[in-house]
């Protein structure tokens, strides 16, 4: 590194940081001005909730997620963005993101320029800390998550666990007296808990601490800490050991019953996703605005071949980063080490989803930290070698502007959205499909059919999501007309979708077989979904999301007797929501005495911990009885 950069005065600084921040706001006005999409849809549902709690509605608002503890800390800032704007507003969910992102990125200033001033480049630490963080903000893969609204999950479990980082770099300086420490260890232990209320991956602040009093502060023991230190040590070791012991112990958290892939598998393949993750941060070229990330099952260590390469890389790189340790290059091997960290649980063990790029963007900072820093030890090393270095990391600067340009204007509108991922991603089901769905819903059907059907044959011929919307995009043209082949191949498809997904497809089709779709055979689509429900119940153990809308297509055909004896078959079986459902049908039709006889056997065929999860539900219907 350049030691005759001199240091840089806070009055540099300051401007520098606001220019960036503004550059940061006209790269992403185009995004602004687009709609949520994909899971960001979720966040419609605030409409309905606040509606149903217009008092106090920061506190009485329902907790929003699926995983406990519900991300509430994202909840309550999503709340409050509707509360002050008065409804979902796209513009401000993503508004206050962006202004998130440029929070993030000044605590990453200070964070980094604080462990530089910790090695023997004290007098350039502010430099290096301002040109690191301005690649980070401006890097197409953080913008982004800006862009995707509900990713602020990730960005405010970023910003906690830095806060944290900060307050736990301040607690081990020397000079720090005992209430200042007192209040920094508050500080940390207060980041853990929000940034876990954020995002789980908050965790990661405990393993990344350690990381930064191993590097820099050379642990030699509880006993070179002071007393106070100590005693949040042990609090914080107890902590993760309860946390251990939580996930250990919790089997859902493990559960790949719902995945089409096994653990091993999973690992496998997220060595794979590392280097696309690399890729993304450091060369990242086009408009894809980087939602969809479809990604090829490892089945072996040479399948695909990829994999070993992927596999005897990512070790080699574990390796450098010992011998970087050794050789005292301290900054790469700090930036390289927090990378692995922050991807630790989501590209190790739980059965998630196996890729997204949001999943980079605090990790993505410990890699442009070890991308700078040691460009600049090799310029250092070899001066020929410095103007060529200079070059590359200004063609990064400019590469990360355009590109993030233009994936803001990918993200300006429903249309430019979908066709970006399509194109980017055209052997992904989930991008095909909405593809295809928005020409459909402009009224360009035939164009749609002709999207879906050859993706269909080349990348996903038996997918059930994609079986599905061939009839829906049947229905939704003039000239519809569904083949039996079109039927069958229901009956005969594979899907490790997960349930909303499956859920969602049934439902869109419902709701055009509803609005006039001559053209469909209510009993054919019924009998093939059945034969579906079957398969998956074998597969996956549950059904019950294909078997709700089997019900639904029964009604639409006014076969409410059928449908009934479909429900009670399925009580029969041991689903007790098929129970619950009928008991509410039957009371709906007038037939209370039926509606309690079915209550009844509920009470008698079901342990109280099977009923515990619908206790409300029973009670209101045997009080409606």
């Amino acid at each position: 590194m350049n030691h005759s950069l001199k240091k840089t005065d806070q009055a540099f600084v300051l401007p520098a940081l606001a220019i960036l921040a503004i550059v940061v706001i006209v790269i992403s006005i185009p995004a602004l001005q687009g709609p949520l999409v994909h899971d960001s849809l979720k966040l419609l549902q605030l409409e309905t909730l606040l509606k149903e709690h217009p008092e106090n509605p920061l506190i009485n608002t329902p907790l929003f997620g699926d995983r406990l503890p519900g991300r509430i800390v994202a909840m309550w800032t999503f709340v409050a963005n509707t509360v002050v704007s008065g409804d979902v507003s796209a513009y401000w969910m993503k508004a206050t993101n962006v202004g998130l992102h440029i929070f993030c990125g000044i605590l990453l200033f200070y964070l980094f320029r604080s462990v530089i001033r910790l090695t023997s480049y004290r007098e350039q630490a502010q430099i290096l800390a301002l040109l690191i963080i301005s690649l980070w903000m401006l890097a197409p893969i953080n913008l982004g998550v800006a862009s995707y609204a509900i990713q602020r999950m990730a960005q405010l479990s970023a910003i906690f666990t830095i806060i944290g980082l900060l307050a736990y770099v301040k607690l081990r300086q020397p000079a720090c007296g005992y209430r200042k420490r007192l209040l920094l260890a508050c500080t940390f232990a207060a980041s853990l808990i929000l940034a876990t209320g954020s995002k789980e991956n908050g965790l990661l602040l405990l393993p990344l601490a350690v990381l930064v009093e191993m590097t820099f502060f050379r642990f030699r023991g509880l006993k070179s800490w002071p007393l106070a230190a100590r005693g949040w040590a042990l609090v914080l070791a107890a902590i993760i050991l309860v946390t251990g012991c939580i996930l250990l112990f919790n089997s859902a958290l493990f559960d790949y019953g719902h995945r089409e892939f096994t653990a091993t598998q999973r690992l496998l393949t997220q060595a794979r996703v590392l280097w696309l993750y690399v890729a993304n941060i450091i060369v990242p070229f086009g408009n894809d605005p980087g939602v969809i990330m479809p990604v090829r099952i490892s089945t072996g260590l040479f399948s695909p071949r990829s994999t070993f390469l992927a596999v005897s890389t990512i070790a080699l790189a574990l390796m450098f980063i010992v011998w970087l340790y050794k050789r005292r290059y301290i900054l790469p091997a700090f930036g390289l080490s927090f990378f692995f960290i922050a991807h630790s649980m989501e590209s190790t063990i739980f059965p998630l989803e196996m890729a997204y790029l949001h999943r980079n963007y605090l990790a993505s900072a410990g890699l442009l930290l070890a991308l700078f820093t040691g460009s600049w030890e090799l310029a250092t090393g070899f001066r020929p070698l410095r103007p060529i270095v200079l070059l590359l990391l200004s063609a990064l600067v400019l590469n990360f502007t355009a590109t993030s340009a233009l994936k803001s204007v990918a993200w300006s509108s429903e249309a430019n959205f979908r066709q970006a991922t399509y194109e980017h991603q055209p052997q992904s089901r989930r991008a095909v499909i909405d593809h295809a769905s928005y020409l459909a819903e402009s009224g360009r059907v035939d164009q749609a059919i002709d999207t879906l059907e050859p993706a269909m044959t080349r990348y996903f011929p038996d997918d059930f999501i994609a079986q599905i919307a061939v009839i829906y995009l049947q229905c939704l043209s003039d000239s519809a007309e569904i083949e039996q082949k079109d039927y069958a191949s229901i009956g005969t498809a594979e899907s490790w979708a997960p349930q909303i997904e499956i859920s969602q497809a049934l439902s869109n089709l419902l709701t055009v077989s509803r609005n006039n779709c001559p053209a469909i055979d209510t009993a054919e689509l019924v009998e093939q979904l059945k034969t579906f429900s079957q398969r998956q119940a074998q597969a996956r153990g549950d059904s019950w999301h294909v078997d709700f809308f089997i019900i639904q297509f029964l009604d639409s055909d006014e076969q409410y007797d059928t449908s009934n004896e479909l429900l009670r078959d399925r009580l029969d079986r041991g689903e007790i929501r098929a129970g619950l459902y009928l008991a509410e049908r039957l009371i709906s039709q007038g037939r209370q005495a039926h509606a309690q006889e079915v209550l009844s056997r509920i009470s008698q065929q079901f342990e109280t911990a099977e009923i515990d999860p619908y206790r409300a539900a029973f009670r209101s219907l045997l009080e409606r009885t």
